[in-house]
């Protein structure tokens, strides 16, 4: 009923998509996100839809200009330099992802997810050695805070897998 009794309300918008992409209602969560878009959008609005399109691997080129609008307003966020990596990765432009991914590993060194897409676009790369080292960290990381797995779900069994394809690869 909050929906309909302030339908414009930024806020609840972005907390009407959140849970709904909780509860797995995406057609709602896109709906949510691109309404949130449409009077002002702010850089984390601008955020979150692009990285819930590189999440599904669709739309990704407006996913790539909703980024790069927010990358405007934030350069230096990791979570905003973290979807660009992340987008770039989807679009198979792995070269110029990973250098994204860097950067937001960098300002954020600790983050297990940034670890994780940074460690799986090495891989992807070609560049195993250091993919192994990153995948490694992410891992440690994912252990220490097992509740990121709610939002991003399979992303532990993600970087095992890759861990190990690795090592079968030597």
């Amino acid at each position: 009923t909050w929906k309909d009794q302030f339908p414009d309300n930024p806020e609840l918008l972005f907390y009407l998509a959140f849970f709904a992409e909780r509860l797995g209602k995406f057609d709602e969560t896109e709906k949510c996100l691109k309404k949130l878009i449409k009077p002002k959008p702010t850089p984390d609005a601008l955020n979150y839809l692009a990285y819930f399109y590189a999440q599904r691997g669709k739309n990704l080129n407006d996913a790539l200009k909703l980024i790069d609008e927010a990358l405007k307003e934030e350069p230096e966020s990791p979570a905003f330099l973290d979807t660009k990596g992340w987008v770039l990765f989807k679009m198979g432009r792995y070269q110029e992802a990973c250098r994204y991914l860097k950067k937001a590993v960098t300002l954020k060194p600790k983050d297990p997810i940034i670890n994780a897409h940074y460690g799986e676009c090495l891989y992807y790369a070609g560049k195993l050695e250091e993919a192994e080292k990153v995948l490694l960290k992410a891992l440690k990381f994912l252990k220490r805070e097992p509740s990121v797995e709610r939002d991003e779900p399979g992303v532990t069994e993600k970087v095992e897998s890759l861990i190990k394809g690795l090592r079968r690869e030597r």
